[in-house]
């Protein structure tokens, strides 16, 4: 994917360990072609949730400190 793809090595690996990690992917992305045609998804999906932990610790760390 790097070669053929051009895509970095990190969008690589954040796009397989969310690929592995979610419950509906890990049961869906079983060949690199399936992997290959599905990256943008899983890119854009691991970034969301990611934005979403971020908005609800910071919220939660918002939360403590007005305690």
């Amino acid at each position: 994917m790097k070669r053929l793809d051009g895509r970095g090595e990190t969008d690589i690996i954040e796009a397989l360990t969310y690929a592995t990690t979610d419950g509906f992917w890990k049961s869906n992305i079983r060949s690199t072609k399936k992997f290959r045609e599905k990256f943008e998804t899983l890119i854009v999906q691991s970034r969301s949730r990611q934005e979403r932990n971020y908005q609800q610790n910071t919220r939660n760390g918002d939360m403590d400190k007005k305690s």
